[in-house]
This record gives structure tokens, C-alpha cells and sequence, in this order.
């Protein structure tokens, strides 16, 4: 549930409640790898963090700085956290972290969402197309579907999710908000990567007349979250 409020100049606040919807708001900050501010209870500073994932129940907070921040959550201090990006704002307390894991040695933490998150406007994360160095040697998607598996090439991608391009017809036809229990994407010496998604959009392009469609990507391993972020700045160099 979302309580919405008109501020006097015009915009709209909301206190969202209901986990799904504070999910939503937190694939946004992954997504634009937006900093995040933390301001722990009893600390007269703030620290910054990002945001690695967002899953059902909980967040994944790594690059905390300065590194005394670390302590601080190993201990599973209260902080309160405030997020901003362009379009974007988003404030949450009481706030612990529940858990510490690592990844190839690098530690991230696990911090179940909070009861009540006070956001305003979405924003889309930045899409970048497959420059043609990147995909001679091809951009393979294999998506499981329940009638079967399909393939096709990676023609934009972002860190919240890709457009598709398929050379043979799709049968059955995609559904608006079909699950993809697996979206593999294996671009040659560049990115492998295993996600669970789901189809946002699909047409067939006017000039090409491929079929199309659009997947976000809903949860994917630490690693291969890292991979792709990685692999998204690579390419964001080469299309600058």
C-alpha cells in the first residue's frame, strides 16, 4: 500500500508499505548504481554505500565508506538510510544488517527492508547498445519459457535489464509480464550470466522486422550481478 501526499509545491510523496512496491524502489538504486547515504544511531557523520541487489526480503549493501562504516554494520548498528538519483528520492529506518557474506572475498551485507519507505518518481536505468566490436563474435540469449526454450541476440542492455532480437518466429506469441524462469546471456569473452526475468514489452521492429522484446532482470547471483556491472561499464567507455 502507498499513502500519497501533494506537497506544497506540486509533487507527490508516498509512504510505500507493502514489501513488493519497496522492492521496486530499491532495483531502481541497483539499477542506476546510485550512492546511498547511511546515518547510524549515536555517529555525527554520514557514510555512503551502493545498493548490489535487491531481492524479495531483503537488500545486499556493499562499498561502504569511510571503511570504519564496516564495523558499524558488523555489529548490526541501527542506521537509517537515504537514497537519491536523478528523478528519484527515497528515505527508510531502522534499518540492521542480518547478515554478513562475501563474495571471492569482497564482503557485502544482507538488511531486510524496512517497514515503511518514504520514495517519490521512478526513473529508468541507462540503456546502452551492443557496440559492433562487442558483438562480432555474437551476444547469445537463451531464455526458458514454459513451452520451451528460445534464442536470440542482445541488442541493448542495462544493469536492470536487456532487449531481445529473435530471427524466427516465437511461438506461443510473448505475454506482457511473462516469467523467464532462466535468461542466459553469454556474450563472447565479455559476459556470462544466468537471471530470472521477466517480459516488460515486445514488438516487431518496423525496419527489420525482427521480433523484439524487452526482459527486466529480477534476481540473478552476486557474482554475475558484479559481472554485469562490470560489464556495463566496459561498454558505457566504448559508447561515450
Amino acid at each position: 500500500m502507498a499513502e500519497a501526499q501533494i506537497t506544497a509545491q506540486g509533487s507527490v510523496s508516498r509512504v510505500l508499505t507493502e514489501r513488493p512496491a519497496i522492492e521496486r524502489a530499491f532495483r531502481i538504486f541497483r539499477d542506476q548504481r546510485s550512492a546511498i547515504s547511511l546515518r547510524f544511531e549515536g555517529e555525527a557523520r554520514s557514510f555512503s554505500a551502493r545498493i548490489l541487489d535487491a531481492r524479495e526480503t531483503h537488500f545486499l549493501l556493499e562499498d561502504i565508506k569511510p571503511r570504519e562504516g564496516l564495523r558499524l554494520l558488523h555489529r548490526a548498528a541501527p542506521f537509517a538510510l537515504t537514497a537519491r538519483t536523478e528523478g528519484l528520492y527515497a528515505y527508510g529506518e531502522n534499518l540492521r544488517v542480518a547478515e554478513v557474506a562475501d563474495d571471492r572475498g569482497v564482503p557485502y551485507f544482507i538488511v531486510p527492508y524496512p517497514p515503511r519507505l518514504l520514495t517519490q518518481q521512478r526513473r529508468r536505468a541507462a540503456r546502452y547498445r551492443l557496440p559492433q566490436t562487442v558483438t562480432t563474435h555474437g551476444s547469445l540469449v537463451r531464455m526458458t519459457r514454459k513451452s520451451g526454450p528460445i534464442e536470440g541476440e542482445v541488442i541493448d542492455i542495462s544493469t536492470g535489464g536487456c532487449r531481445i532480437a529473435f530471427d524466427k518466429a516465437v511461438e506461443p506469441a510473448f505475454a506482457i509480464d511473462e516469467p523467464i524462469d532462466k535468461c542466459e546471456i553469454a556474450i563472447s569473452n565479455m559476459l556470462s550470466l544466468t537471471a530470472v526475468a521477466i517480459v516488460r514489452h515486445h514488438a516487431t521492429d518496423p525496419e527489420t522486422h525482427q521480433l523484439q522484446c524487452g526482459v527486466e532482470f529480477l534476481k540473478m547471483s552476486v557474482t554475475d550481478r558484479r559481472r554485469l556491472e562490470q560489464f556495463i561499464q566496459a561498454i558505457s567507455r566504448l559508447t561515450a
